[in-house]
């Protein structure tokens, strides 16, 4: 468990420097660059009890790119947790959804209005392939609209205290702007209540539609303990 835990904060710290900023002026902190960090912001949280062990910036808003898909990951476990939706509910696909599973601008895998889906099938490919449109889809499914899923998102946001602010399930540029602490947060509270999760990040890859999609995940037998 320790070294799950230093890999997942250590994946942290690097998924925070390549995050887009959205507010600027920035200070830098002189005692960190002994370092020699390249990152703009970085955390390195512990997972037992919060505490950030070292900070860069890790207050500043920045956009989280496709990490905001971890707020929309738990709250779909918690629903299932809930009794309200179960990993084999099918999902419909609103038009406007599928239509945004066909946009070349998102990491997506095409969705059909007739298609037969699952929350586990899709929540899958939004952890393994962070497909954008099948992250809306189980948002519409839990939240009944876009809209009321990302109040449920901003209100478990309010809840945990953290520098968030959602306008979507997905990543959309700088509009879903939050501090790496905040990132941490998140994700260290989905891995503390739903500790099963990692047997699906371990996934390199999965088979939907026809073929094989690989993991977005490059850290993935490439950099040891990574899962």
């Amino acid at each position: 468990m320790r070294k799950k835990a230093l890999s997942a904060a250590l994946a942290l710290l690097m998924i925070a420097g390549n995050a887009i900023d959205v507010n600027g002026g920035l200070n830098a902190n002189p005692s960190n660059a002994r370092l020699n960090l390249s990152s703009i912001t970085a955390v390195v949280m512990c997972f037992y009890t919060g505490e950030v062990l070292y900070g860069r910036n890790h207050d500043v808003m920045r956009s989280p790119a496709s990490m905001t898909k971890m707020m929309t990951v738990y709250l779909v476990l918690e629903a299932i947790e809930n009794g309200q939706i179960a990993l084999d509910t099918r999902v419909p696909i609103s038009a406007q959804t599928a239509e945004m599973s066909r946009n070349p601008g998102e990491t997506n895998v095409i969705l059909t209005t007739s298609g037969h889906y699952t929350v586990e099938q899709l929540m899958d490919l939004a952890i393994v392939m962070s497909a954008s449109a099948a992250s809306v889809a189980l948002g519409e499914l839990v939240g009944g609209s876009r809209m009321a899923f990302r109040d449920l998102m901003n209100g478990k946001a309010n809840e945990w205290g953290i520098d968030a602010r959602f306008w979507y399930a997905h990543a959309s540029g700088p509009n879903n702007p939050m501090s790496a602490r905040a990132m941490a947060t998140i994700t260290r509270n989905t891995f503390l209540r739903f500790p099963d999760i990692a047997q699906r990040t371990t996934i390199p890859s999965i088979y939907f539609g026809g073929r094989i999609w690989r993991s977005t995940n490059k850290l993935l037998g490439v950099y040891y303990g990574a899962d």
